[in-house]
């Protein structure tokens, strides 16, 4: 089990910080769906008051792992947030979508500050089309260093946690701890660090995850 400061993955991921200020109206581009929640995510990401959570009325999966969030018609940011997603699952050609990756630097191993703020300021349309794509591509796995490869936020950890399946033992000590740090409502009693899962516990985890969001391919 692993230990990373909790400052230094809001760095990485520039969340935005509420603030008291009246929410616009913005139109959902993917479709007339409503969430009847805020996008939020306790102990990982909370979006400003201005902020609009644009449900994808396309996702196929059970869950949405990148979530959009609008701060005006013209502007919007994705959490997480999808650096250099476009290479990971090669989507960096000449098609609309690899376009779109280019487009906003999704396709680049090193960003700049302009990258990243390009990366914050995307057209609700296109950070819509680019989750959607991300979406038809994700896949949990164990990486090369024994790690979750996409990362899994607190609120997937709890609910993979109290699943139950013939590898509970594996996993014990890692949910005991997961469930006492992340499973609360309000957000007020998170650990100011984000603990990993081993090797092992990833390979549990990793095929959980591939059920939960409705990828259950027997990675488990």
């Amino acid at each position: 089990m692993f230990l990373l400061s909790i400052s230094t993955i809001l760095t990485i991921l520039s969340i935005p910080i509420a603030c008291d200020t009246p929410t616009p109206n913005v139109d959902n581009p993917s479709g007339d769906c409503e969430s009847t929640e805020d996008g939020s995510r306790s102990c990982y990401h909370a979006p400003m008051n201005t902020d609009v959570y644009l449900p994808d009325c396309n996702n196929t999966l059970e869950r949405e792992y990148w979530r959009v969030f609008a701060m005006d018609q013209d502007s919007a940011y994705i959490i997480p947030r999808p650096d250099g997603m476009g290479l990971f699952y090669d989507l960096c050609d000449d098609s609309e979508i690899g376009i779109l990756m280019d487009t906003y630097k999704l396709c680049r191993e090193t960003l700049q500050a302009t990258d990243i703020d390009l990366i914050n300021n995307i057209p609700p349309e296109d950070a819509l089309l680019i989750a959607n794509a991300l979406h038809e591509n994700l896949f949990f796995t164990v990486d090369d260093n024994g790690g979750l490869n996409p990362w899994a936020p607190p609120n997937d950890i709890v609910d993979v946690c109290n699943m139950s399946s013939d590898n509970d033992s594996v996993i014990e000590s890692f949910c005991e701890t997961a469930l006492e740090y992340y499973d609360n409502d309000s957000g007020e009693d998170c650990p100011n660090v984000v603990f990993l899962p081993s090797s092992e516990e990833a390979q549990v985890l990793a095929g959980r995850l591939n059920t939960l969001y409705g990828l259950d391919l027997g990675t488990e």
